[in-house]
């Protein structure tokens, strides 16, 4: 798993939405705990709806056609050394439910092609 990675979820009403997150908080390969967590948070969040599947994505640019990617995408970059160089930090992110909401950013709509 890379140290930042995109999540696109899928409501009961079939909309798609996309969040950027840390990735190795959990674990660099087994992506259970993170997915275990995003069971726990992704509940919690407005604008999502009743979430019915979460798939993690491969690579960034499987979101990069979402409103917001590039933002998000500057404001990992901002913080990575912070996070990178806090192995506590990552810790407190997996183990905090609180923390590791707030970590995730919600990106807008899907981009028509064109």
């Amino acid at each position: 798993m890379e140290d930042v990675i995109g999540i696109v979820v899928t409501n009961d009403l079939g909309v798609e939405r996309a969040l950027v997150a840390w990735g190795r908080a959990h674990d660099a390969v087994d992506e259970e705990p993170l997915l275990a967590q995003l069971g726990r948070v992704l509940p919690t969040m407005i604008n999502l709806g009743k979430v019915v599947d979460v798939r993690i994505c491969r690579e960034l640019g499987e979101i990069s056609d979402y409103e917001y990617f590039y933002e998000a995408l500057i404001t990992f970059a901002s913080r990575f050394e912070k996070a990178e160089g806090n192995r506590k930090f990552l810790k407190r992110l997996a183990k905090d439910d609180r923390v590791f909401r707030k970590s995730l950013y919600l990106l807008g709509k899907r981009r028509s092609p064109g």
